[in-house]
């Protein structure tokens, strides 16, 4: 649905989210909705390109997904870091601490409450990420 105001599109952000990030308030979601609408004419319109959904709809779920672990396990010498929300429908816990057993130079952060992908706005999640760039620039 296309939002007549802001605090409408904070309120549709939240009912699309709420279940991977449900400890966020609500001056959290209207943060987001500031952050995944622009404003024209006074009204806030969706801001993301259009061609990214496309490229989702050239897959077929049928089809066994290609065993990408020995790429994966290629790059094990090159640093590398993980950031997956607790909540997350994309990355498992499980496939995680898969990626983790492969690839000695990996580091990760689970966020809290959060779902795919955790926002980054945390104190904690930003230091985080800082410090591991600062480490391997």
């Amino acid at each position: 649905p296309a939002p007549r105001s802001w605090p409408d599109a904070a309120m549709i952000v939240r009912e699309m989210n709420e279940r991977a990030f449900p400890a966020f308030s609500d001056a959290q979601w209207e943060e987001i909705a500031h952050d995944v609408f622009d404003e024209r004419k006074g009204r806030p319109v969706r801001a993301y390109d259009r061609k990214i959904a496309r490229a989702f709809g050239s897959i077929d779920l049928s089809r066994p997904v290609p065993d990408l672990w020995p790429q994966f396990i290629a790059l094990g010498q090159v640093p590398a870091f993980v950031l997956r929300g607790a909540n997350s429908d994309v990355l498992s816990a499980e496939t995680l601490e898969a990626m983790v057993e492969r690839h000695p130079n990996l580091r990760t952060l689970t966020v809290p409450d959060q779902g795919h992908a955790p926002v980054l706005k945390e104190p904690d999640t930003v230091e985080t990420i800082g410090a591991f760039l600062a480490a391997n620039d």
